[in-house]
């Protein structure tokens, strides 16, 4: 698989529905490799689905979700280069690494998750 190229067509496929993307998601989406983010198979990503990357002793997992709601929530948060950014909550860390080549080294992401079994 060619992550980049499968993700300039995922991107090009969510653009074509309507879905508005700056060339800043872009640009991050396509550096940030979401298979870094988890040991889970990574395929449903390219399909628009949310993919595992957690997945505990009884059988709950926790999914890094699908790249529609990601682009939606980076768009709607109209990013720039120099903001400082604090989630709470980071799941896979994966939209962290997103915003974080977003505000550039003239900002920062600061992250905040109690969750003992995401870090």
């Amino acid at each position: 698989m060619n992550y980049k190229s499968e993700m300039k067509d995922l991107l090009k496929r969510l653009e074509k529905g309507g879905i508005p993307i700056t060339n800043a998601i872009k640009e991050a989406m396509l550096k940030i490799e979401v298979d870094y983010f988890t040991d889970f198979e990574i395929a449903d990503f390219f399909a628009d689905r949310p993919i595992t990357f957690l997945k505990n002793e009884k059988g709950a997992v926790k999914t890094i979700s699908a790249p529609h709601m990601i682009v939606t929530l980076l768009y709607h948060l109209e990013l720039q280069k120099g903001n400082e950014v604090v989630l709470i909550g980071c799941k896979s860390g994966y939209i962290a690494a997103l915003i974080s080549i977003i505000v550039g080294e003239e900002g920062s992401v600061k992250v905040l998750d109690p969750s003992q079994s995401v870090t």
